[in-house]
C-alpha cells in the first residue's frame, strides 16, 4: 500500500467525541434501552444478557475487532444484534450487515425487531436509517419465468414481459382464463402434480407485484398456499434468473432489492449468501461494487454458518454428470439432430469411462497422489466444450421459454466444469473421497462419484467475510490499526500484498462450541451471557438414566471382546419402554426425539399402540409446520421426530413439559469430519482431542439444542431426559470423562438431576398432580 495512502487514511481517522459538545446524545447501551421501550412499552429497559451482549457488540465494532456471544434463549440477541449497528450507522456513518441463519428469521428482524430501532434511532439519535433485506435470486419473482408461465397458460408464445407496459396487458387474460383449458398444457410444463389453480393465482399475484415498485415481490410476502413446484412457475432458480446484464425496460425485484440494499445502513442477509462468497470467492454482499462499502457483520445463529460454507463448497462429479449437461443441452436445440445424437453416444461412453475409473476408488479418501480420473478429464473437457457448439452464438433469443433452457443450459455445463476441476486434484483444506450409494428411488442406475468438500473454512471465511478491500474512495476514515495485509494472490503477476480492511464482526448464537472461534478464525473467546430462565431452569429437572444394577447393565450390554459396551440393538428396545413410562407419567405432553429417522418411526408407532393420547411425527405424510400446529393445538399431544425437530419447535407451557432424547445424535463417521480431524492433528491436537472438537463437539451442540426445547418461555418448565446410560458418570459403560463433559456440561443450570427411572416417573406424576392442582 503506498506510505501516501496510508498517511491519508491514518491523518482523517474519525476520532471518538472528545468535549462536551461533541458528545453523542446517548450511549450505546442508553440507546439500546430506549430500542427496547419501543418494541415493549415505556420504561421497559434491556435484560442482563442483552446489555452485556450489546456491550461487546459495541466494542467489537468500534475497534473493528472480533467478538463471540453466547446468549441463551430469551437474551432477545436481535435487540443488540440490530441496536448497537443502528448506532454506528446514525453517529459514524457505518454501515453494517446483519446474517440470520433462516429466511424466517430474517424477515423477523427487518418486519418486526427494526421497526423500532428504527423509531429510537429517529426519536433519540436524530437520524433516519434504513435496513433493507437481500435474499438469493430464487426468492424473488421472475420476469422471464413469469411470461412464460403466462404463455403456458393463455396458449401464446408471442407474450413478453420485456415492458411493464406487456404485464398489464397481459392480466384481463389470464383472470378471464379456465383452468380446465390450461391445465394440461400446465401439466406438460411443469409435471403433472402441478396446481394449475394455484399457479394462476400466483402468476396474477407476481405481475400486481411487479407493476408495484414498493412491494417486495419474495416469496416470504406471498400469501397464496403454494409448494416448490408452484413457485418456480413464477420464480427462478439463481443461475436461470434474469441477471444484472440483461436488458429490460423495468428492474426485476431481485434487482430492486439490491437497489434498496445499496441505499439502506444496514442490510439484513442470510447464511446461504455469506455461505457462497466464502465457499466460492464471489463478492455477493461483502465487497460487492452495488451494495456499496460495509464496514460491520453480524451473525445471528453463528454456529451454522462454517457448515454452510462446506455445503457451499462441496462438489460431485460422476457418469450422471453427462446426462444432466445433455439434457441441459437438449432442451435448447433439437434433439433428433445427427450430430448432437452422436456426440451424445460419445458422452454415453465416456459416463461409463468414468464409472469404471472411479469405481477402483470406492470407499477411499483420496490423497494428493490420488487422480481416479487421469487423463479422462481432457477428454471430458473436450466433449463439454462440443456440447457447448450446439447453443446458439448469439444468445439473442426473446422468446422466455428459449431464453430460460439456455440459462439452464448456461448453468448445468458451468456447474459440471467446477465439479470437473474441484474433485479432479488435491487442494489444500479440501477432502475428497469416492464413493457409490444405492440407486435414489426411480433411478435407474445408481452412479459412483468422486466428491469434494472444503474442510477447515476459516481462511475462507476471514478472506472473503471478515476483510474486505480498501477502498481509495469511502475508507477515508478507516485508521492505519484496522488494515490488514493480505499475501498476493499471485506473486509472479502482482506480487505487492494485498491490504484489505478488518470489519468489526460479532457472531451470536443460543449455542456455542467453545472451538468456535478456532473453528471460525474469529480472534474472540466464546463469551456466555446470563439466561433469563435461570429460576425456570433451576426448578425443572433433568434424568440421565444410569446402569446401575446388574441386571440393567446385562439387559443393555454386549462384552465382545471382554469389557462391557452399550449395545445400540438392545438400546433401541430399552429406550422405547423407558420413553413410554415417562410419556404416560406424564399424560404425554412430550417431545420425543431419536438420533436416527428408523429408530424415531419406530418409537412413533410402539406409542400410537400403548398411549391414550394423540401422537404425531414427522413422518406422518404431511408438511412438518402442520403436523407440529396439531401437536401445539393438543396440549396432551405427543410429537416424535429425529434431528430436523431438535431445533425451531416450540410449544408454550405443558404441552412440552416433557423433552425426551434417546442419545446425542453424533454422525457416523464420514469423509469430511475425518478430514476436519486429520486437520486439527495436523495442527499438533492429539487424535482424541482432534475427534472430541470434531464429532463429539458438534452432537453436543445439537444435544443441547434438542433439550432447549423444554424451556422457551417464562412460564415453561418440566423434566428433560437424555436416554444414554453412558452419560453418567463412573460406570464401565460410561464415555470417557472429556467426552462426557463436553455432553453435560450445559446442564449444569438444571435444578435437580437423578438416574434413577422410577424417580423420574414419580417426578412426573407429582408434578402433573401440582399443575392440577394449580389450575
Amino acid at each position: 500500500m503506498p506510505a501516501s495512502l496510508l498517511a491519508s487514511t491514518a491523518s482523517t481517522a474519525t476520532l471518538a467525541p472528545s468535549t462536551e459538545a461533541e458528545r453523542p446524545p446517548l450511549t450505546e447501551l442508553e440507546f439500546l434501552d430506549t430500542c427496547v421501550a419501543e418494541a415493549v412499552g415505556p420504561g421497559a429497559t434491556a435484560r442482563p444478557g442483552q446489555a452485556q451482549l450489546a456491550a461487546a457488540i459495541a466494542a467489537a465494532l468500534a475497534g473493528r475487532t472480533h467478538t463471540i456471544g453466547k446468549a441463551p434463549t430469551g437474551v432477545g440477541k436481535s435487540m443488540p444484534g440490530l441496536g448497537i449497528p443502528a448506532y454506528r450507522a446514525a453517529l459514524f456513518g457505518e454501515r453494517s450487515v446483519v446474517s440470520t441463519q433462516s429466511l424466517t428469521l430474517q424477515d423477523q428482524y427487518l418486519n418486526k425487531d427494526w421497526p423500532a430501532i428504527q423509531r429510537a434511532a429517529s426519536k433519540h439519535l436524530g437520524a433516519e436509517l434504513k435496513a433493507a433485506s437481500l435474499k438469493g435470486a430464487n426468492n424473488y419473482i421472475d420476469p422471464r419465468r413469469m411470461a412464460h408461465t403466462a404463455a403456458v397458460i393463455l396458449d401464446d408464445p408471442g407474450v413478453s414481459f420485456q415492458m411493464l407496459s406487456a404485464l398489464a396487458d397481459t392480466l384481463p387474460r389470464l383472470k378471464k382464463a379456465k383452468a380446465d383449458d390450461y391445465r394440461v398444457r400446465l401439466q406438460k410444463a411443469f409435471g403433472p402434480h402441478i396446481d394449475a389453480v394455484a399457479v394462476k393465482k400466483l402468476l396474477i399475484w407476481a405481475i400486481d407485484r411487479q407493476l408495484n415498485f414498493d412491494a417486495p415481490g419474495d416469496r416470504q410476502s406471498c400469501d397464496i398456499v403454494h409448494s416448490d413446484r408452484e413457485w418456480f412457475a413464477v420464480a427462478a432458480m439463481s443461475a436461470e434468473a434474469v441477471a444484472d446484464s440483461d436488458k429490460w425496460g423495468f428492474e426485476t425485484k431481485a434487482q430492486e432489492a439490491k437497489i434498496r440494499a445499496s441505499e439502506a445502513d444496514i442490510v439484513i442477509v442470510h447464511h446461504v449468501l455469506l455461505a457462497i462468497q466464502a465457499a466460492k470467492g464471489l463478492n455477493i454482499v461483502i465487497g460487492n461494487a452495488t451494495i456499496g462499502r460495509i464496514d460491520h457483520l453480524i451473525i445471528d445463529e453463528a454456529h451454522t454458518l462454517p457448515s454452510a460454507v462446506r455445503d457451499q463448497g462441496a462438489s460431485t462429479f460422476s457418469g450422471a454428470s453427462f446426462r444432466r449437461v445433455e439434457n441441459a443441452i437438449a432442451g435448447v436445440i433439437d434433439r433428433t439432430d445427427r450430430s448432437f445424437r452422436a456426440w451424445a453416444n460419445d458422452g454415453e461412453d465416456l459416463a461409463q469411462a468414468t464409472e469404471q475409473a472411479l469405481g477402483r476408488f470406492t470407499g477411499k479418501r483420496l490423497t494428493d497422489l490420488d487422480h481416479p480420473l487421469g487423463v479422462l478429464e481432457e477428454s471430458i473437457e473436450g466433449w463439454i466444450e462440443q456440447g457447448k457448439s450446439f447453443l446458439p452464438s448469439g444468445r439473442g433469443a426473446k422468446n422466455p421459454a428459449t431464453m430460460i433452457a439456455q440459462g439452464r443450459a448456461d448453468a448445468a455445463i458451468a456447474a459440471v466444469l467446477d465439479a470437473l476441476a474441484s474433485t479432479g486434484e488435491h487442494r489444500i483444506g479440501q477432502a475428497r473421497w469416492v464413493e457409490s450409494p444405492a440407486a435414489a428411488e426411480g433411478e435407474r442406475k445408481s452412479w459412483t462419484s468422486i466428491a469434494a468438500s472444503p474442510v477447515y473454512v476459516g481462511g475462507m471465511l476471514r478472506r472473503q467475510l471478515w476483510l474486505r478491500e480498501l477502498n481509495e474512495i469511502g475508507d477515508e476514515s478507516v485508521k492505519e490499526e484496522h488494515l490488514a495485509e493480505l499475501p498476493p494472490l499471485d506473486s509472479e503477476l502482482d506480487p505487492e500484498p494485498r491490504i484489505s480492511v478488518r470489519l468489526g464482526v460479532a457472531a451470536m448464537s443460543a449455542t456455542m462450541s467453545p472451538h468456535f472461534g478456532f473453528e471460525a478464525k474469529l480472534d474472540s473467546p466464546v463469551i456466555a451471557y446470563d439466561s433469563p430462565f435461570t429460576d425456570q431452569y433451576a426448578a425443572s429437572c433433568l434424568h440421565v438414566p444410569a446402569a446401575s444394577t446388574p441386571e440393567l447393565m446385562a439387559e443393555l450390554t454386549d462384552a465382545p471382546y471382554g469389557k462391557p459396551r452399550l449395545s445400540l440393538l438392545k438400546h433401541v428396545s430399552w429406550a422405547r419402554a423407558h420413553a413410554l413410562r415417562m410419556a404416560q407419567a406424564n399424560g404425554g405432553r412430550a417431545l420425543l426425539l431419536t438420533a436416527k429417522s428408523n429408530d424415531g418411526k419406530a418409537l412413533a408407532e410402539y406409542l400410537r399402540a400403548r398411549l391414550n393420547v394423540a401422537v404425531y411425527s414427522q413422518w406422518d405424510g404431511e408438511a412438518v409446520p402442520v403436523i407440529t400446529a396439531k401437536w401445539k393445538a393438543d396440549e396432551t399431544s405427543v410429537l416424535v421426530g429425529t434431528k430436523s425437530l431438535m431445533t425451531g419447535v416450540d410449544a408454550p407451557g405443558e404441552t412440552c413439559s416433557l423433552v425426551w432424547i434417546d442419545r446425542p445424535p453424533r454422525k457416523p463417521t464420514n469423509p469430511v469430519d475425518d478430514a476436519r480431524v486429520e486437520s486439527l492433528i495436523e495442527q499438533n491436537f492429539s487424535r482424541f482431542d482432534a475427534i472430541r472438537m470434531v464429532y463429539v463437539s458438534d452432537a453436543a451442540l445439537e444435544l443441547e439444542q434438542a433439550v432447549g426445547r423444554l424451556i422457551r418461555g417464562m412460564r415453561d418448565g418440566g423434566l428433560a431426559v437424555i436416554c444414554d446410560p453412558r452419560l453418567a458418570k463412573g460406570t464401565p459403560i460410561s464415555y470417557s470423562e472429556l467426552d462426557r463433559q463436553t455432553y453435560m456440561n450445559p446442564f449444569g443450570k438444571f435444578g435437580v438431576r437423578f438416574a434413577g427411572i422410577d424417580r423420574a416417573e414419580g417426578y412426573l406424576r407429582y408434578r402433573r398432580q401440582l399443575v392440577r392442582a394449580s389450575a
